[in-house]
């Protein structure tokens, strides 16, 4: 029994941390899509600088592919993969979009760093580039991360730009309502199931059998009425707006 109390434990922590998981879907306007620019994350390099002319610049080569950022006249940047997979083939990613919004999804936390670089000044990390749109070697995507057709960058990158040029910060804070509703519906089914196995149980003439399973029944319910309890707080719960605007 003591394995299992310590496994009920551990699973009660991870619910508890789920729990109080937030999500944030931003959105940053800046007032010049031109001044954006692609740093290196691994040595803080401009990888293609803001304000810089049109341009294709090559950020990763090897045998097998290479790797370019591309500033279009409108200030929209992509990143594009060339490689081989039954043909050669030609990834592109947009980064940014010609109207000057840069979208993200996001921790609370790293919105608050965000705003706090923001207040600080000077050079402003809009986001990590995680992943790019990537064809498996058979065409496919097999090969990529998850299936997903997509796989990180050859090289780590971020889009950044002078604080000065951020016009506002838009934020939508959720508690996943999708997720609540599947957690809801898992939690009545535990619960449900819990009670009529311990229903079951409660006439049985083996003592020993009767108090272990009612026991693990009882642990159950619990667990099932947590996780129910949690999936009603993330459908019912609203979402939350923060815009914030420079004052620069």
């Amino acid at each position: 029994m003591k394995l299992r109390s310590r496994s009920f434990g551990a699973v009660m922590v991870v619910l508890g941390s789920a729990g109080c998981m937030r999500v944030d879907t931003t959105n940053i306007r800046v007032r010049d899509v031109h001044a954006i620019g692609v740093v290196g994350d691994k040595d803080n390099r401009w990888l293609l600088p803001p304000s810089g002319p049109p341009q294709t610049v090559p950020v990763y080569r090897n045998i097998a592919m290479t790797a370019s950022l591309t500033r279009a006249d409108s200030g929209a940047i992509d990143y594009t993969s060339e490689h081989w997979a039954l043909g050669t083939r030609l990834d592109t990613t947009s980064l940014v979009s010609g109207q000057g919004h840069v979208g993200s999804i996001r921790t609370p936390a790293a919105s608050r760093r965000l705003e706090d670089s923001v207040r600080r000044g000077g050079e402003v990390r809009l986001r990590s580039i995680d992943h790019v749109v990537a064809t498996g070697p058979f065409g496919l995507c097999n090969g990529t991360q998850f299936g997903s057709c997509t796989e990180p960058p050859a090289v780590s990158l971020s889009l950044a730009t002078d604080s000065r040029n951020i016009e506002e910060i838009d934020v939508v804070r959720t508690t996943i309502p999708t997720l609540g509703v599947f957690e809801a519906v898992f939690g009545a089914v535990l619960s449900t199931a819990a009670v009529g196995v311990g229903a079951v149980l409660l006439p049985s003439h083996d003592e020993e059998t009767r108090n272990v399973g009612v026991g693990v029944c009882a642990g159950v319910l619990v667990l099932g009425s947590l996780i129910l309890g949690n999936g009603l707080w993330r459908a019912l719960t609203p979402p939350q707006r923060f815009v914030y605007r420079a004052t620069n």
